[in-house]
């Protein structure tokens, strides 16, 4: 019997290096989308409720505040008939809807442009419609939405613009 004493020969090797290397960056890649995917899910899913947050507005009684704020798994957001001007634990903590988690950072914008990332479970953004479909933004009992915009940043960077006049918002 003869036996066949030979190793892997170079070529053979370099196939396989090859190979790994096409599998790592094509994994690489992907990763990257689905990072994408995720930023752009946790803009559409803010969309869509100031959208139902809007006609809640001017369909119900009272009312409506929608509050975005940071926990220590992610971000949340939840409508309430009750003011806040910081996050409350008796309010918020349960029965919220799960925007993203902490690989997406999401910051309030003013009108000045200044951002400002929801960096403490104490703060929060808070959205008001008046009756009519419009923002509130009234400033006077700090009663009105405290924000011109929604800012998202990951592995790309969104903002939903609110345009207080009209009660819609733009995706940029």
């Amino acid at each position: 019997m003869r036996r066949d004493r030979r190793g892997f020969s170079m070529v053979e090797l370099i196939v396989v290096i090859a190979i790994l290397g096409i599998l790592a960056g094509t994994s690489v890649t992907l990763f990257g989308h689905i990072r994408y995917a995720n930023i752009k899910k946790a803009v559409e899913t803010v969309s869509d409720r100031l959208d139902r947050q809007r006609i809640m507005s001017m369909s119900r009684q009272g009312t409506q505040y929608l509050y975005i704020y940071r926990m220590s798994d992610g971000y949340y957001m939840k409508s309430l008939s009750v003011k806040l001007d910081a996050y409350d634990a008796a309010y918020l903590a349960t029965d919220a809807d799960k925007i993203c988690g902490k690989n997406i950072d999401i910051s309030g914008e003013d009108s000045t442009g200044t951002v400002t990332p929801l960096a403490s479970e104490s703060s929060l953004i808070r959205i008001v419609f008046k009756k009519s479909g419009v923002l509130n933004v009234s400033t006077e009992d700090n009663s009105g939405t405290n924000v011109r915009g929604i800012v998202f940043s990951g592995s790309s960077t969104y903002c939903i613009r609110l345009i207080p006049e009209t009660g819609k918002h733009l995706i940029e």
